[in-house]
Parts: structure tokens; C-alpha cells; sequence
């Protein structure tokens, strides 16, 4: 039994009260953390970080309510892991009966604690500072995670920039592995539509989606804001990165109105891209035809709208018959 008297006092968790947190039992593999502290909360619970006996940091995220389609992922997941190490993936442990509060017991998932900054704070660091050399070099990181996933058979289903974490040698690492797939070892229809701001539209609507590609649209919609951010550098000393990076899902929503998107789009230095974000991302139907990122794959995108003219406010636009929104 583990007391507790020092959490904040402004938990607003939908099910979890301050009153609950007195009292809590743990069996993660018997190794009780000693000290906890909320990281964050959601509509799916907390996530508590914890030190255990042998200073061992570890993430405790707590779910209100069990799912067996939860379960069955991260049991897959695990026992690839345990045949094909990835060094982007750290390894995660699922418990139904994982945590008692309160008197009542509530799945939990406990993993290492991922030392580093999310990938959005990086980004926002980088800006500030007008560290286009680091803006480079985190580019060339993100395509690394981005071909290693795509190699493997794997997506990650909720690619954002909270998602992906910075460590203090510039490597990146994976957190929340809730809806990941994996060719031949985890195949479930996801259980979730993911973080709005980097899905395409077209997931908010539908749900049924099976296969490897779902990342394909986040990864490459991060990598080409950070083309544009080191394009448009000089415009981005004092931005504030919370959730999206540059656009917003609204802005897919509404590309003939969105400033940003009719700015970027007109840019001498920043057409090309906004070519393959509009025309070749934003404006397909099928998910699955949308390309991996990889460095080769985008350049000859890249190279392949050098001609274009997209000074022409009808050409930087979904066609209205591919419009699906």
C-alpha cells in the first residue's frame, strides 16, 4: 500500500478525485514506485510518473475503463519486441488489474520513462533560437523513424509531436503505443481515430482502416512543415508550438480560407512543398496510396513540381470532384 499526500491538488480527471489518490496498490511486476507525480491526464485517465525502490524511472498510465482490443495490441507489440528489437520502441507492459484506487481496481500500462523533450517543444526551441542547422538535423531524424517504421510493417497510428520524444543525444523515441500495428504480429482495426491535427480528414470520418500506411500522412505532413520552417525561418522567432506544428486540421478543412495555407502556397521559397502537401496528401481519397516519407520519394515530388506556376489561386486547391470534406 502506497500513501500518498503530496499530489496537486488540481487533478480534474473525468472519473479520478484528489480524495481517491490517498490510498494506492500497484502490482506492475511487484516493483512499486515510491514516489509519484501526475504527468498528464485525458479522456482515457492518467499518466503517473514514478521512481521504484531500485531508482528506476518508469511511466504509469492508467485507463478508466479495460478494452480488450487495448490489450491485445500491446500484447502483440510485446512479443515482437521480443523478436525484433527496435530501438524506437521502449518495452511496455499491460495489466488489467493494474492499479487499485480508491478501492476499485483499473487497467494500467507501465513502461520506462522516456527522458527528452517532445518533438514540438524541440521544434519550438529550434525556432527561437534560429538553429537551422538543428531544424536540419532533426528533419533527417524524423525520416530516419519515418523509414525504419515503413521498413518493419509498423505504424504507430497517432504520429504527433507529443508522441515523438527528443533525447538528449538527439535520437528520437516512440511513446504510447495504444493503437499500433504491426504486419503479421498486431492487426487490429483501430480503436481510436488518433490526434486530429495530424490525421488526414478523411480518418475523422472513418474508422475501419487496416494496414501499415497510417502514418504515411503524419509523417509527411511534419516533415514537409519542417521543410517550411526552415524555408520561411526569419518568420518564426517567437512561435508557440502547443499541439499543431504550423497548420491546423481546420486548415485542411478549409484550404481556399486559410491565410497560412494561401501564404505558404504562393511562396517562391515554399510552393513545391505545398504541392505535395496539397495535391498528393491533403487531396487523396485513399490513405493507402498516400507515399511513405522517405528522402528519395519526397525529392522526386519535390523535383517533379520545380515547373509549376502555383501563383494561380485555382491551381494550389483540390480539384472539386477529389474534394471529400
Amino acid at each position: 500500500m502506497i500513501h500518498i499526500s503530496a499530489l496537486d491538488a488540481a487533478i480534474k480527471a473525468k472519473k479520478f478525485q484528489q480524495k481517491d489518490f490517498n490510498q494506492i496498490t500497484f502490482d506492475l511486476d511487484k516493483r512499486i514506485p515510491t514516489q509519484l507525480q501526475i504527468l498528464n491526464e485525458g479522456n482515457f485517465g492518467l499518466v503517473l510518473f514514478g521512481t521504484t525502490p531500485a531508482n528506476e524511472k518508469v511511466a504509469i498510465k492508467v485507463y478508466h475503463e479495460q478494452d480488450a482490443s487495448r490489450e491485445n495490441i500491446y500484447k502483440g507489440l510485446s512479443k515482437y519486441l521480443n523478436l525484433f528489437s527496435n530501438k524506437y520502441f521502449v518495452p511496455a507492459f499491460y495489466y488489467n488489474d493494474g492499479i487499485e484506487i480508491a478501492g476499485k481496481i483499473y487497467p494500467a500500462l507501465k513502461m520506462r520513462f522516456v527522458e527528452g523533450k517532445s518533438l514540438g517543444y524541440h521544434i519550438q526551441t529550434l525556432l527561437h533560437s534560429q538553429n537551422k542547422d538543428g531544424l536540419g538535423a532533426i528533419t533527417k531524424e524524423v525520416i530516419k523513424l519515418a523509414e525504419n517504421l515503413h521498413k518493419n510493417g509498423i505504424a504507430h497510428r497517432d504520429i504527433h509531436s507529443s508522441n515523438i520524444k527528443v533525447n538528449p543525444d538527439g535520437s528520437l523515441t516512440l511513446i504510447d503505443y495504444d493503437d499500433v500495428w504491426v504486419n503479421g504480429h498486431v492487426e487490429i482495426e483501430s480503436p481510436t481515430k488518433g490526434n486530429r491535427e495530424y490525421q488526414h480528414p478523411i480518418r475523422m470520418q472513418q474508422s475501419n482502416f487496416r494496414g501499415d500506411y497510417f502514418d504515411n500522412f503524419g509523417f509527411g505532413l511534419i516533415y514537409i512543415q519542417l521543410q517550411l520552417f526552415i524555408s520561411t525561418l526569419e518568420h518564426h522567432k517567437d512561435r508557440q508550438i502547443d499541439d499543431s506544428l504550423l497548420f491546423s486540421a481546420n486548415d485542411f478543412q478549409n484550404l481556399d480560407r486559410s491565410k497560412e495555407i494561401v501564404w505558404y502556397a504562393k511562396g517562391t521559397k515554399t510552393a513545391n512543398w505545398m504541392a505535395i502537401l496539397i495535391n498528393d496528401l491533403i487531396c487523396s481519397k485513399n490513405l493507402a496510396a498516400i507515399p511513405p516519407l522517405t528522402q528519395q520519394e519526397y525529392n522526386k515530388r519535390f523535383v517533379s513540381y520545380a515547373h509549376k506556376d502555383w501563383k494561380r489561386k485555382d491551381e494550389f486547391y483540390c480539384p472539386k470532384e477529389k474534394l471529400f470534406f
